[in-house]
């Protein structure tokens, strides 16, 4: 079972997370799912903050804008 397929069961324990959890070094090229970003953000957002100030602040980027931060990432890690 992949932490996807728990996350759509909607029942995954910290055990099981803890379990579960990987690092991940090497991604597919296929763009993530617009309904799995936003089902993902929707929970993130319900996880505790202190004295429940929901300090979150959110940018989705795609597309064009993304692959113009790759590029100059890339170019300056080369630079290094």
């Amino acid at each position: 079972m992949t932490w996807y397929d728990i996350l759509e069961e909607g029942n995954m324990d910290i055990i099981e997370g803890i379990l579960h959890r990987k690092s991940i070094r090497g991604f597919k090229p296929d763009p993530v799912p617009q309904e799995l970003i936003r089902k993902v953000l929707e929970v993130g957002t319900r996880s505790p903050s202190a004295e429940n100030g929901q300090p979150w602040e959110i940018t989705v980027i795609t597309g064009e804008i993304l692959e113009k931060i790759k590029r100059r990432n890339i170019e300056k890690l080369d630079a290094r």
